[in-house]
């Protein structure tokens, strides 16, 4: 488990240097209301460390997904640089 959350951290130092700084904030302030709404989550269905981990894990994979799909659609139309 420590592995991973080093392996996560570093990911997102990654990520956070190719974002602006207002992209930064506004990704915090999204940050703070889905940290509620899945403690929220959590709680109410009382789940225990590993299930947490898990559906951690399984929302950011549907994220990267998410971006990597964005990302093929950006590759897939024509280049307007030249």
């Amino acid at each position: 488990m420590e592995h991973f959350l080093e392996q996560t951290r570093a990911f997102l130092t990654a990520v956070q240097m190719q974002m602006e700084p207002d992209s930064l904030i506004r990704t915090l302030e999204v940050t703070e209301k889905a940290y509620d709404a899945i403690g929220d989550v959590f709680g109410t269905h009382e789940c225990n460390g590993i299930e947490a981990v898990y559906a951690a894990v399984l929302i950011q994979a549907s994220v990267l997904e998410y971006m990597i799909a964005q990302l093929g659609e950006l590759d897939a139309e024509p280049s307007t640089v030249q």
